[in-house]
């Protein structure tokens, strides 16, 4: 799993490249508290290959990864108004459906969440542009 907080544009970028697991989701969810500026507003991209095998994780897993995150988050003061999930894995859509459904139900989750398997859908929604988009999964792609 790789991470990038933009600080800058106010954007964070993760990719999740190999067999995620709870403690890969809770160092990421780590990692984004430790670099955002307090109170800020981000948008936030999340990519999601066909070696991430999010398929496998299980439902007790999501819903503590879950609550780290609201945790982690809500203690920075993060807001992220829309947070969209890309999957390149026909097998990780339903698992990120329910990450959604999820956050849709927390109260303390307040961004947005969309899934989605077009790269450029989601971008446009998240309203980041996709160009840096692109050059953060290619060099992701290419730390493997």
């Amino acid at each position: 799993m790789i991470c990038e907080v933009d600080n800058d544009h106010r954007h964070i970028y993760t990719y999740f490249n190999n067999v995620i697991t709870l403690q890969d989701c809770v160092d990421m969810f780590d990692t984004v508290a430790a670099r955002i500026e307090p109170g800020a507003q981000y948008r936030q991209i999340n990519i999601f290959d066909r070696n991430s095998k999010l398929h496998q994780m299980d439902i007790d897993a999501i819903k503590l990864a879950q609550s780290h995150m609201a945790e982690s988050f809500n203690a920075k003061g993060l807001q992220r108004p829309r947070s969209a999930m890309v999957s390149l894995d026909e097998l990780a859509e339903p698992v990120l459906n329910y990450w959604c459904a999820l956050c849709d139900n927390n109260q303390a989750i307040t961004a947005d969440y969309r899934v989605f398997s077009d790269l450029e859908e989601a971008c446009e929604w998240a309203g980041i542009p996709s160009e840096p988009t692109l050059d953060f999964i290619a060099t992701s792609q290419a730390k493997r």
